[in-house]
């Protein structure tokens, strides 16, 4: 008989009336325990067709003139994040174990741990099936009760835990194991006894299910749309890509969103774009008037520079070429006929030589000398 902690083993009463309630339950365990199969042998099925679970599959079984559905979880590594989204619905919890796999051990007690924290939980009867009890070295039940703490683990959840030596090969149909029969008596009795508070409890916890896959639905369409919002901005600017990717992966840690940044109509993708574009300066924000607009235009076209005054500095007067001698006369006669030259430019190729009449005065004073 095995080790029952938080509970009792009582006889069976048979409650005509419960016998076409739902009873639904589930199997998990880490991967090679031999959850499927126990399943199989329930059933009465060849145990030679037994494969390891991928996912998850459904079966349906009577123990003792009672119909019991049973969701067999896959034990791999990858999928046990899925156990928590079918404890809202289970009436117990069927835990296998590989009695003689020492090496999984740790993991096996680490898990039991994490099974207290899943309010799903509270108040559901937990069977802990300890398998291949035929091999050597395996683990007896008062060992594992002890080493695992489970009479503390009974009180924290509320409900009654039973752990039970088996052998899932013995045979099925009349060879079955009876230590799986009577585990399992222990199990339906345990929830007949509860049977009207455990279903109050599946119809809160699977309104809450309900809303947090809704809600987890809705963050990873977000996560989505902030993707494609990251590869639109990585054709605009890299620089507005890495700050898009960084607010994506914000969205992804499931904090809360600032009202302030996100329109409450709108969705993150368009949101998401509206950031990426203002960062990147795609566009400005449209003029309010028609002058700004004329502004905005004459500041953004080359206007050439208009042409600077003549440098009264580069002039050469035709008196400031004349050689004075001491008396102050010079010694040249200039001719009326000469000009003023001004801006002199030579280059390698050509002289260029601005050349204008004189003024009266300039005559004036030419005629003086």
């Amino acid at each position: 008989m095995g080790n029952c902690v938080g509970g009792f083993k009582r006889g069976r009463r048979i409650i005509p009336w419960k016998r076409n309630k739902p009873m639904v339950i589930c199997f998990i365990g880490l991967e090679g325990a031999g959850k499927t199969t126990i399943v199989k042998a329930l059933q009465g099925e060849d145990l030679h067709t037994v494969h390891s679970t991928v996912g998850f599959s459904r079966a349906e079984f009577e123990v003792k003139g009672y119909r019991l559905t049973a969701y067999d979880l896959g034990g791999n590594e990858r999928i046990r994040d899925i156990w928590k989204n079918y404890y809202a619905e289970v009436f117990a919890v069927v835990y296998v174990l590989n009695a003689a796999g020492e090496s999984q051990m740790e993991q096996n007690k680490e898990y039991l741990q994490e099974y207290q924290q899943f309010p799903e939980l509270q108040g559901k009867p937990l069977l802990i099936l300890l398998n291949k009890k035929d091999l050597p070295d395996a683990i007896d039940e008062m060992q594992f009760s002890d080493e695992c703490g489970l009479h503390k683990m009974a009180k924290k959840i509320g409900a009654g835990i039973r752990v039970e030596s088996v052998c899932a090969v013995q045979g099925t149909g009349p060879m079955i194991d009876p230590c799986i029969l009577d585990a399992f008596d222990w199990l339906i009795d345990q929830v007949l006894s509860k049977y009207d508070d455990i279903e109050k409890g599946v119809a809160t916890a699977l309104v809450k299910l309900k809303e947090r896959q809704s809600q987890e639905r809705l963050e990873r369409q977000h996560r989505l749309a902030a993707i494609a919002a990251v590869r639109q901005a990585d054709t605009l600017d890299p620089d507005a890509s890495a700050r898009a990717t960084s607010f994506s992966e914000t969205v992804d840690e499931k904090t809360e969103t600032d009202d302030n940044k996100i329109p409450a109509n709108g969705t993150l993708a368009e949101a998401a774009n509206e950031i990426a574009k203002n960062e990147a300066g795609v566009y400005e924000p449209e003029p309010v008037s028609r002058i700004q607009r004329i502004l905005q235009h004459r500041k953004r076209t080359k206007i050439a520079p208009e042409p600077a005054p003549p440098d009264e500095t580069n002039s050469i007067r035709m008196t400031d070429l004349m050689a004075n001698d001491e008396s102050g006369r010079t010694d040249k006669i200039v001719e009326p006929q000469e000009l003023r030259i001004e801006n002199l430019e030579a280059t390698s190729d050509n002289i260029s030589v601005n050349i204008r009449q004189p003024s009266i005065h300039e005559w004036e004073e030419i005629r003086s000398i």
